[in-house]
């Protein structure tokens, strides 16, 4: 990666929020800007040949996160950015959750079950998922917020007491963007599956024709792998997540483009008033140029942290680096006191 240029004045420390273009990635995009700048949804040679890279680009990306060699492409959903990628995830269920009972009149599920389930999700979400979730409480859908403890790690007993028959899914962000916390994302799928899996025996014993008229099985796991990916493992089946949600300018790529990985789920989009964007730009293919260098990245990351650490100790100033018992993210937070201009020339 080449050497940023910034002002001699200013360091930019908050990658958190959002990286700059890498200059690769830039010269990736530029044929896409100008001489192969076809509608992928149009029929005629220049829409097929854009529409052509966005299906390699999907292809590649579903392989980097491990989903189906056959098929697995096509549960790679092109967003505009994550926060549409998330809201897809909540929304998407509770519409395919309402809609397909309501078709197949599963005689297991009342009225009042359909039109009222639950979703859990840890209280330090990204707002994106917590917003989401105050206005689905609103449209009558029950809303747990998960607690946390003093290193940010949700309460795996609270979770386990949570789960009920009403709840559809679970969502638990893969690395906190504020803190650094790293979730047991494995874990939780864990106790999500075996839920799971009682629900499913709990569905065949009261009505062994339940699984028949409704084969997807509840509750699903979500999580929001944002901060994540590029640092993190983020391979579906080490995690066993139903459901994955990235972004581009989170990686040194450019804004507005997410997605959402959705594994064997089909969501009805034009009833949540989103347009399909399976059919994205070809310039979704940043998040696969990016993703190949994701270890040797948090490497370099997590060095630089740890160097940061061993620089701000001898300086005796007021320097608060948030501290995690358990796994960390290679980010930190700095309270800034009366010596911040010498830290600063050190880190020159």
């Amino acid at each position: 990666m080449k050497k940023m240029k910034f002002s001699r004045d200013k360091i930019y420390f908050d990658y958190a929020a959002t990286t700059p273009m890498d200059p690769l990635v830039k010269k990736a995009m530029e044929p896409y800007f100008f001489e192969k700048f076809g509608n992928p949804s149009s029929i005629h040679s220049f829409g097929q040949e854009a529409m052509a890279i966005v299906d390699e680009s999907r292809e590649k990306i579903a392989n980097i996160i491990g989903a189906s060699p056959v098929g697995g492409f096509q549960e790679i959903i092109f967003t505009g950015s994550a926060t549409e990628a998330n809201n897809l995830a909540l929304r998407g269920i509770i519409k395919k959750f309402r809609i397909k009972n309501l078709e197949l009149r599963d005689p297991l599920y009342s009225k009042s079950y359909i039109l009222n389930p639950r979703i859990i999700v840890s209280a330090i979400e990204h707002e994106s998922i917590l917003e989401t979730c105050r206005d689905l409480e609103k449209d009558g859908i029950e809303i747990i917020y998960l607690p946390v403890n003093k290193q940010g790690i949700v309460d795996l007993n609270k979770l386990k007491e949570s789960l009920n028959e009403r709840t559809i899914l679970v969502s638990v962000m893969y690395a906190n963007n504020e803190i650094g916390t790293i979730q047991p994302i494995s874990a939780i799928a864990e106790i999500v599956k075996e839920f799971r899996i009682k629900n499913l025996e709990f569905r065949n014993k009261k009505n062994p024709q339940s699984s028949i008229l409704n084969p997807q099985f509840y509750p699903l796991f979500h999580t929001d792998a944002v901060q994540a990916f590029q640092f993190l493992d983020c391979d579906i089946n080490k995690l066993w997540v139903d459901l994955m949600t990235l972004s581009g300018h989170k990686i040194y790529g450019p804004k507005g483009i997410g997605l959402l990985y959705a594994k064997n789920l089909e969501f009805r989009i034009k009833d949540l008033g989103i347009k399909n964007k399976k059919i994205l730009n070809p310039q979704s293919l940043i998040l696969l140029l990016l993703a190949a260098g994701r270890n040797s990245t948090f490497a370099r990351a997590r060095k630089m942290s740890l160097q940061l650490r061993v620089l701000a100790k001898p300086l005796s100033w007021p320097i608060k680096i948030a501290k995690k018992k358990q796994k960390e993210f290679p980010n930190f937070q700095i309270i800034f006191g009366e010596k911040s201009k010498k830290y600063f020339q050190k880190l020159r």
